[in-house]
């Protein structure tokens, strides 16, 4: 009932939207949705955030067949982080492997007591020398106790002790009982001092499908890993959010800082939602020191939004990466990598690249009207404030969410030119008419009381004068 209430009072307000036309915005995309709802909703492309000319996205209309505006809301959908739900310290036995060792010789000594009687020697000592191969162990993985874990699925986490570096590419098997055993997963720990930098790779190893037991191994020949705890931790189940990539090629400015610092800039041309940068780092073995730094405009300054050691690195055919950050989401357009270069300039082959990782916006959509329906974008004289003409459709999106109605699925058509580039050029700002008013207001004021007070002046003095008229007749 609250639903029908609610569309009602959208298809009243939405008939009073029409001051735009389609003509007033640059460009457009055709809308394609099956009529079976009230609410439609889309992702937006990236050509709409490299167009518009607001931040804010104020100029995107939605236009039906009749070119009347329909209303429409933008939202980013929001993901709550996940939340440790249980955590649980696992039992775990070390595994050996035996090793053959080298040879060793070794000689036995017998000692006697000798016959008795005239001749014979008290005692008998007789030696006997034989070689003899001897076996050593050594450590080739760990068993896993998982018979107290209930929760599925879960992560193990590892803490490898010592202080000495290692690398090693375990694999995990899973049996329930010792005899037969199946793959689950294989992953890589390391610990690693790298030109004065200390790099260290704890993963933590998604477990699907409990097994009662679980085997942890390295290959043979490989550095052994002395682990000192193992915790099975499990995480609330979250949907990951939609994230797009943009790859921002480099520009090295003829302009730099001071020696030991180099400076690349890159553009993204466009308003993207961004809260993820990964440094896209070229060659072989590469390791950085970046600041990560942008504005919304060449006018602004420099704002700092993260830094640290990047790098990608193979070492025994192993790879190794540290080259995301996540950021607090900004629409800022221009960005600035400074890199601390100790040994010199870079070579320009290898100026790593900038991606961006941006979430689009959802857009609703009310279904008002007959089609074809247009998403026009891109107006350079309409203001910030003009905002969205949403007109209550919050409201029903809740309603809708609560009484788990699907929302209806639209799709991007072909792209369609509406008033052309021409429309993402500002006007003139208009004469300021209304200062003009004032200040002839207040200059005629002005020139009203010169004149009353000359006239007063005049009239005082023509009284002076017949005064002294008088007195002389």
């Amino acid at each position: 009932m609250r639903i029908s209430v609610v569309l009602i009072i959208l298809l009243l307000l939405g008939q009073t939207a029409g001051a735009l036309t389609r003509e007033d915005f640059a460009a457009g995309f055709a809308l394609q949705f099956q009529p079976a709802g009230a609410v439609h909703g889309l992702l937006l492309p990236e050509k709409i955030y490299t167009t518009v000319v607001h931040a804010d996205l104020a100029d995107v209309r939605v236009f039906n067949g009749d070119g009347n505006v329909v209303p429409h809301l933008l939202r980013i959908e929001q993901q709550e982080p996940p939340q440790i739900v249980r955590q649980d310290d696992v039992p775990f036995s070390p595994l050996y492997d035996p090793v053959p060792g080298g040879t060793v010789r070794q000689i036995e000594t017998r000692i006697a007591r000798g016959a008795e009687g005239a001749g014979k020697a008290p005692v008998a000592i007789t030696q006997s020398i034989r070689d003899k191969k001897e076996a050593t162990r050594q450590l080739s993985g760990y068993l896993l106790d998982m018979s107290a874990i209930t929760v599925d699925p879960f992560r193990l986490q590892f803490k490898v002790g010592g202080e000495s570096d290692f690398l090693a590419t375990v694999t995990l098997e899973g049996s329930d009982d010792l005899t037969d055993w199946s793959y689950i997963n294989r992953e890589t720990l390391a610990r690693l001092n790298y030109q004065g930098h200390r790099l260290e790779k704890n993963a933590e190893i998604l477990i699907r499908g409990g097994k009662r037991y679980i085997r942890l191994s390295w290959p043979a020949g490989t550095q052994s890993l002395r682990i000192d705890g193992i915790r099975a931790v499990s995480y609330s189940s979250v949907q990951p959010p939609v994230r797009n990539w943009t790859a921002l090629p480099p520009v090295l400015p003829e302009k730099q800082l001071a020696a030991g610092r180099i400076v690349l800039e890159y553009d993204s041309k466009g308003f993207l939602q961004v809260d993820t940068i990964r440094v896209g780092l070229a060659g072989g073995n590469n390791l950085i020191q970046g600041v990560i730094k942008s504005r919304p405009d060449r006018e602004a300054g420099w704002r700092i939004r993260g830094q640290g050691t990047f790098y990608r690195l193979q070492q025994q055919g192993v790879a190794l990466r540290h080259d995301t950050l996540s950021v607090p989401m900004t629409t800022d357009r221009y960005w600035q990598l400074e890199i601390a270069a100790e040994d010199g300039a870079f070579s320009r082959d290898v100026l790593p690249q900038l991606e961006l990782g941006w979430r689009p916006h959802t857009l609703y959509f009310l279904d008002q009207g007959e089609g074809p329906y247009i998403l026009a974008f891109g107006n350079g004289r309409m203001g910030s404030v003009s905002g969205s003409p949403e007109n209550g459709l919050k409201d029903l999106l809740q309603d809708i969410a609560q009484q788990k109605t699907i929302i209806q699925t639209a799709l991007i058509g072909k792209e369609i030119t509406l008033g052309g580039p021409q429309m993402l050029i500002a006007l003139p700002p208009p004469p300021p008419w209304k200062k003009w008013l004032l200040w002839g207001v207040l200059i005629s004021g002005v020139l009203l009381i010169g004149g009353m007070a000359y006239s007063l002046y005049c009239q005082m003095r023509s009284a002076r004068v017949a005064d002294k008229a008088d007195k002389g007749a």
